[in-house]
């Protein structure tokens, strides 16, 4: 994202984050619970510490698309974020939930 930033690429930082914010929404969001951590500070910190990440491939493979960020997501779309070892509404919260994502879509 720096390069693009650097390049001065605006419109497509804005289409790459929308699109991922989006797939957010359809992988966690939509269907969370009142209690999940993911719809809270902590678990959206997560999720934009993983668009670096997730951002890098789709870059490379020329697909930025909201269907690119649900495949890239999916697998941790069953987490339940709203278990008591997500419930620690601190940076270390942070970490495990971003950690969590992580070694499910495989990102280890």
């Amino acid at each position: 994202m720096r390069d693009l930033y650097l390049q001065g690429n605006d419109a497509l930082i804005y289409k790459v984050v929308n699109n991922y914010l989006t797939a957010c929404d359809a992988v966690f969001w939509s269907v969370a619970t009142d209690e999940s951590f993911i719809t809270r500070t902590i678990g959206v910190q997560a999720l934009l510490d993983l668009l670096r990440l997730t951002v890098v491939g789709a870059v490379e493979n020329k697909d930025i698309s909201v269907d690119y960020f649900i495949k890239v997501l999916a697998p941790a779309g069953n987490i339940d974020f709203s278990d008591v070892k997500f419930k620690n509404a601190s940076g270390s919260g942070r970490s495990i939930i971003a950690r969590s994502i992580k070694d499910a879509i495989g990102l280890t």
